[in-house]
């Protein structure tokens, strides 16, 4: 049995999603003064906070889908492995609702302000937003519910297999690891 391998270029390209992913949380912190009291950066240029909402914006563009692709990952996984009709249904039913969480969020973002502008300049007349803050509260629980599913698909399968106990158990721990 061979041992698979990540190439040379898969690796490459791993990171340069992660380094995609994350510069706008280094820009944040080195240019927008992410860290620190919003306060404090506006008084010490208010420009700051500008550059702060329009990188917040974009990061919904990559945070997003990066999130729903490594929650992908493993139920792709969990494909490959499970035959039982109802798992795969199950799985096939995750990963629409992950889809499903991740087009609805981009649409938000771009629907929270109106004018579109009014996200990162607030002096435009007659700007308004959703309330953000309870926005942000409530698009992590789909999140959440999520974890839960993926969790849970395993479970099953896992303690149907004719093993040990034990074996089961760590299987089952494997399987929850993974989904962490």
């Amino acid at each position: 049995m061979e041992i698979p391998t990540i190439s040379h270029f898969q690796c490459q390209r791993q990171f340069q999603c992660l380094l995609l992913t994350l510069s706008p949380f280094i820009v944040e912190v080195t240019m927008a003064g992410l860290g620190r009291h919003a306060a404090a950066v506006a008084k010490e240029d208010p420009q700051k906070i500008t550059l702060y909402l329009k990188l917040l914006y974009i990061l919904d563009w990559f945070y997003v889908p990066s999130n729903m692709l490594s929650r992908l990952s493993v139920i792709i996984l969990y494909l490959r492995i499970f035959t039982n009709k109802w798992a795969r249904g199950a799985c096939w039913g995750v990963i629409t609702f992950l889809v499903t969480n991740c087009i609805a969020t981009i649409i938000a973002a771009q629907l929270e302000c109106k004018p579109f502008q009014y996200i990162w300049d607030k002096s435009i007349v007659g700007g308004k937003c959703f309330d953000t803050i309870l926005w942000y509260q409530l698009s992590n629980f789909p999140n959440v519910v999520a974890d839960i599913l993926i969790m849970a698909l395993p479970v099953k399968t896992v303690w149907s297999i004719k093993a040990s106990t034990a074996r089961k158990a760590g299987i089952a721990s494997v399987c929850l690891t993974g989904s962490m």
